[in-house]
């Protein structure tokens, strides 16, 4: 389904609407996405490709879209290696399009399940160890949005976590493998982004951030923090902003203060 094109909805009764795609998407996206956010074009983007890639993908009308449609798109990207982070936000982004078809729409009856909702992968869990309890999707996706409005004074923590939650819905490894990225564990060749990450048992993971908000927030956070130049050095990716920090020159965060840091935007 091309951006040019309308989305057909049949029902049972020979009944047909024809809506613009463009501007259902729009309509959905005014709805869902602050505008006060500093990075609200950004996440428009991304929601409105994912919509848009799907349908592309599966060339049906809305209500003839199965789970198996939106399964079939999920090892689509799969074989384009992007991340289990990456994937899971482009299909939560289609289910809550569907969601707001069937609710704000009026399409429920044509569209009685959520078929991206019934397929959506399991949320990463990068917050799970022994002593921190794993979040679900819908608390951290509460957890983004007030770090989001936080970001707003664009004060370098903020930025930080801000930026370090990106990372972990981006690519759902774990906490400690985040955290403790340093600037050479990063290589930018032709505008993508390749990571390389030690993991648990000692053994390094390489692969491909390709999510534009993460990215954005990174260097938004880089830029606040005049580190833009990291890359390639070996220095902590994420610095300690508090007073404690300022007896030494950049200092790196611990896991244990980043949850710490997540607790107090939790209260």
């Amino acid at each position: 389904m091309k951006t040019s094109e309308e989305l057909q909805i049949s029902a049972s009764d020979n009944f047909s609407v024809s809506l613009d795609v463009n501007a259902v998407v729009e309509s959905w996206l005014t709805r869902t996405v602050n505008p006060s956010l500093r990075r609200s074009n950004d996440i428009r983007n991304d929601k409105s490709k994912a919509v848009f890639d799907f349908f592309d993908f599966c060339a049906k009308s809305a209500e003839n879209v199965l789970p198996g449609d939106v399964e079939e798109w999920r090892w689509s990207l799969k074989t384009q290696r992007l991340a289990d982070g990456t994937i899971y936000n482009r299909i939560s982004a289609l289910a809550q399009f569907f969601e707001y078809l069937r609710n704000e729409v009026g399409m429920m009856k044509l569209i009685p399940i959520n078929p991206a909702k019934v397929s959506l992968p399991k949320a990463g869990k990068p917050f799970q160890s022994e002593s921190v309890k794993a979040l679900s999707r819908e608390e951290l996706g509460r957890l983004l949005d007030v770090v989001a409005n936080h970001t707003i004074d664009k004060r370098p923590v903020h930025l930080r976590d801000y930026a370090i939650l990106q990372f972990y819905v981006a690519t759902g490894r774990r906490r400690a493998e985040i955290i403790n990225l340093r600037g050479n564990s990063i290589e930018i060749k032709d505008g993508r982004f390749f990571i390389k990450a030690r993991v648990k048992g000692g053994f390094f993971l390489n692969f491909e951030l390709d999510d534009e908000t993460t990215k954005k927030a990174l260097f938004d956070y880089l830029a606040a923090s005049n580190r833009t130049d990291i890359f390639g050095n070996d220095e902590p990716l994420w610095l300690r902003h508090d007073k404690g920090a300022k007896s030494g020159k950049n200092k790196g965060l611990t896991s244990h203060g980043f949850v710490r840091r997540m607790e107090i935007y939790a209260s």
